[in-house]
Parts: C-alpha cells; structure tokens; sequence
C-alpha cells in the first residue's frame, strides 16, 4: 500500500502504535504499510533450500536464454523485466551491496556464504527499515475497492481497503490472557493511491483481483514429486508393480525422464523404441534430464521437479496419473546399449562372472592411451559412458528383464540382451499422485499476463493496481528461479506504484 491518507477508526493511531515495526522511524507525508497477515513475515525465504535460501541463481548469457528455458509459465512476458527491469546483475549486486556475502554452488545455485536463510531475510528487512517502510502484522484484508469518488479518473483510482487486526488490551484487574492482557479483532478502512498485490498463492489475493474485475488463471501445483501407482490405486490400464521398490535413497545423477500421461498409456510400448534423435525431438514439457532420486512413495530430484512443473497443467488435467520412462543411459540409443552388453559379455574377464554381482562399469582401458580412444571398436568406446549403477538398483533392473542373476555373461541370450537394453533405456514406472516438495512449493496459474503492464506490474484493467512474485501466472524451475522473478517484479511493481501515488498527488495539488 502506498501514499495511505487516511484511516477511520478512532483507535487508529494506537493500534498503528502496537503493529509498527519501525517506531523509531520519523512520520513522513509518503508513506508505504505492509499488511502482512501472519505473525512472522518471509516464512517462506526462511524455507527455501533447506534453511539455507537458494536466493539466486548463476547469472545466464542472456535474459531470453533465462525466460525460455527455466520458466514454464511467462518466461516469454518476463524477457522484458528481466532484461531492463531488474536483471540477475542487478539482483546480486543488490543483495551484496545490501552486504550479504554470496556464492555459486556447483549446480548454478546462489546461497548467501551463511548457508543461514535468516541473513537474507535480516538484509531485506534492514533495507525495509531504513526506507522507512511500515510493517504491519497479523492484519487481515478483507477488501479492496475503488474509491467511488474517483471512478472517473481517466490515469489513477484510489483505494479504499478494510481490513482486521488485532489489538492488545492492558489489563485492567479484570483478568485476561496468560500475561495478564487480552486480546480483541478490530475493523478498520484506509485510503490508498497505489495497491500492490504480493499475496504469493494464497487464495485471497485471488478473490482480491478478480473482485477488482482482473481475470485470473485458475491455480494448480507446480514443483511435485510423483507417487508409485499401487494396488490400491484401482486402476485397470496397467500393473501396480513397479521396478524400483525398496530401493528408497538411491540417487542416479544423470538419466532422462519421458512423461506419458494417462491418455498416452496405450502407446508406451511404442515410445520404449524411440530412437536417441527422436528422444532429443520431445517437447521439453515431456521430457527432462538430470539428477534422480527414488523415495519411499516415489520418484523425486531435480529432474522430476522440472519435469512435473513444464508438465504441471496436463499433470492437473489428468489427475496425476501416468507413466514415466527412465533412460538411465541418456548418451545411448537402446541398440547402442544392446551392442555395449555384447561386448561386456565377452570380455575375458567378465564371462564366467554372475550378471547379478557383475554390473558393466566405465572401463579405461590401457589401448585408450596407447592408441587413442577413436580408434576402438564402436561397442567397445561404448563401454566409457555406461553408467556405474548402484548395485541394489543393478539387480532390481535385471530382475525386471526375467534375467536369473545367477546366469554367467556368457550365457546371456539374445532375448535376454535386448530385454535388458530396453529397461536400461525406458523402464517404465506408473505413477498416481503427487508429493508436494515443501522446501520449493510453487503455484502455477494467478493474474493473467495479457492484462499486465509488465514495464510497471500494473493492472491494465485497473490503473493503481500492481502485482509481485507468485499471484502472477509465472512460475519457474527449483534452483533460485522463482525468488528471482520475485526480485523482478517486486521492484518494477515498486518504483511504478511510487511514481503512479506521486502522480496523483500532483493532481491532488493542481
């Protein structure tokens, strides 16, 4: 809320006395209040990344590399602000000039040195503080109106928002809570020039926006793991069995995922033949790789969360049921794979051996350095880039191919080879359900972006109204994306609402 001038309960100014977090602040004419309805503010920066706060994410090579890849939903709208707004530049030396230390992780992902959430949370308050920022908590708005006195101004419309909050009574020897104080909610309006929607996905800063007139995507989870379909789950298109039981905590670092809803069910045999280039051919809300992890109920890790945030609408349509195909050798087509298990089979060393104590492993052999690796047989250069499965997934892989794990390499036949290829290239899982990812949760869906004014975060509907982060319909990848569209859009949508509750004042004044 900007430029608030006026508010009409007679306990306003003690109540303000009881809800200011900045008491030592001087009064000033132009002022913002945030109305945080929680007790505690940035809960959620407090959450991210496990405690420590993904805040950012490594700087890309260009803005529209950075929208189009890592923003499901309004990557395209948001080239714009990230490129004259607030870019992933401005961002850093924002959060370091406010002198909070940070560093690049491995993966791309920005933490503040501290790996404590709390040193990004004081560092946003502290700058809040000394701008002179009101913060007002426990307060809960219940409507926001245009002004009916200046329905016919053609740039601005003031506000008039009711809200409750609560107030603290001294005791008075009448008894009261534990303290000795009670507590009362109380009702009151004030006056604004300028709204600026920072709700997250709470539902009421929805209601809020469409009963302001603005048309609003209806919202659905994005960022989710998948739960293993079960016997429970009465479903007749495929088996409840799955490959990967019991082997909770491992993770493989590098497989790709294809997702086959319900309605692509009856087509997975045809999808498990899919060649490497056709593979590279899906659309990415289809498929994703990277890093997995097996839970006790399901499939989690970096590429399950990408793939179920690209997919989130269609996940939404069809209630969270479906089958994912795991390659767990991504660089091979499956009849690479079939020629790689051949030779494997053949080596010396390895014939006489179990296939279930025997995994193939990345094998430098010493004709690599002598004769340079291009010069090896195809099958055998192959052997370099299978991956060195964890021994407990190995055997359940080969149980899933009706392999004996007591069978010799050498006695492997050529069914059993293809059989085996094949579910180390698309082994199918069923899934039905979703695990939320608590540390990371994202709504897709929120204000629609058409009636944006994305240079400012205004409302082309309603002139004086803004928007910030998550009540947009913009969502991004786990790794610092969505806090970056919240440092963004919170400071596009700031600078404008400043000017648009200064605009009007000069035309207060004329």
């Amino acid at each position: 809320l900007l430029q608030p001038l006026h508010q009409n309960d007679n306990n306003s100014n003690n109540n303000q006395n009881d809800h200011h977090k900045n008491s030592n602040t001087p009064p000033a004419k132009k002022r913002v209040l945030i109305l945080e309805a929680t007790t505690k503010p940035l809960k959620k920066v407090l959450q991210s990344g496990g405690g420590r706060c993904n805040v950012l994410h490594r700087t890309m090579s260009t803005p529209s590399h950075l929208s189009l890849h890592y923003y499901p939903r309004g990557g395209k709208e948001m080239i714009g602000p990230f490129t004259t707004g607030f870019s992933q530049k401005d961002a850093w030396k924002w959060f370091q000039g406010e002198g909070l230390d940070l560093k690049i992780e491995s993966d791309g992902r920005v933490f503040p040195k501290s790996d404590d959430a709390q040193s990004v949370v004081d560092v946003l308050s502290a700058a809040a503080e000394r701008a002179g920022v009101e913060l007002f908590t426990g307060v809960k708005v219940l409507s926001v109106v245009k002004n009916s006195s200046w329905m016919m101004m053609e740039q601005n419309a003031k506000f008039d928002i009711a809200l409750e909050m609560k107030q603290v009574l001294k005791d008075n020897g009448k008894g009261g809570g534990s303290n000795g104080n009670s507590t009362k909610r109380i009702k009151s309006t004030i006056s604004c020039n300028s709204v600026v929607l920072a709700t997250g996905s709470s539902p009421s800063g929805y209601a809020i926006a469409k009963s302001l007139g603005v048309d609003v995507a209806s919202p659905y989870p994005s960022l989710f793991s998948f739960r293993f379909a079960t016997n429970d789950d009465n479903d007749d298109s495929h088996t409840n069995t799955h490959s990967l039981e019991g082997l909770h905590g491992i993770s493989i670092p590098d497989v790709h995922l294809t997702l086959m809803t319900k309605n692509d069910n009856d087509n997975v045999t045809q999808q498990q033949q899919k060649t490497k280039q056709n593979q590279k051919n899906n659309s990415k809300n289809k498929t994703q790789r990277g890093d997995l992890l097996i839970t006790h109920r399901g499939l989690s890790g970096p590429a399950v969360l990408r793939l179920s945030s690209f997919a989130a609408q269609e996940l939404h349509q069809c209630k969270y049921r479906g089958t994912i195909l795991i390659n767990f050798i991504p660089d091979l087509t499956q009849k690479e794979v079939y020629d790689a298990l051949c030779y494997y089979a053949s080596l010396q060393d390895v014939r006489r051996k179990n296939v279930g104590t025997a995994s193939p492993r990345r094998r430098r052999r010493r004709q690599q350095l002598s004769h340079g690796y291009d010069s090896l047989p195809l099958s055998e250069s192959l052997m370099d880039v299978l991956p060195d499965l964890p021994k407990r997934l190995w055997f359940s892989l080969i149980t899933t191919s009706q392999i004996d794990p007591n069978t010799k390499w050498s006695q492997l036949s050529k069914k059993q080879r293809i059989s085996l290829s094949q579910v180390l290239t698309s082994l199918p899982i069923h899934f039905h359900g979703k695990d939320t990812n608590k540390e990371e949760f994202v709504t897709a869906g929120g204000v629609m972006l058409s009636n944006v004014d994305l240079k400012r975060m205004e409302s082309k509907q309603v002139p004086g109204l803004f928007f910030v982060g998550e009540v947009l319909n913009v969502d991004g990848v786990t790794g610092g994306f969505n806090f970056q569209h919240c440092w963004t859009s919170g400071y596009v949508a700031g600078v404008a609402a400043a000017d648009s509750a200064l605009l009007m004042e000069k035309k207060e004044e004329i």
